[in-house]
């Protein structure tokens, strides 16, 4: 219940939510948000060091993807290759 009401009375987002119950006066509540906390790290630090997967499509497919990557590096002044491309 108190999840629900942080939601809709402060208008905050799940992460703002957890660090607000880790804060919380119930000690179980914030071994909880803790415990969200530590799981919700580990899960993205796991898929962060996954290698991308390149999707092999056809070639007017894979043309419009790569003249997409293609602007968005020159838009963004980063390299082809780059991590974020």
């Amino acid at each position: 219940m108190i999840i629900l009401k942080l939601f809709i009375n402060e208008n905050l987002t799940s992460g703002r939510v957890i660090k607000k119950l880790s804060s919380c006066d119930d000690v179980e509540v914030r071994k909880a948000a803790k415990q969200v906390y530590v799981l919700w790290k580990n899960h993205f630090v796991e898929h962060h060091e996954r290698p991308q997967i390149e999707v092999k499509c056809d070639l007017k497919t894979e043309k419009v993807r790569e003249s997409g990557k293609r602007l968005l590096a020159e838009a963004l002044q980063l390299e082809v290759g780059h991590l974020y491309l």
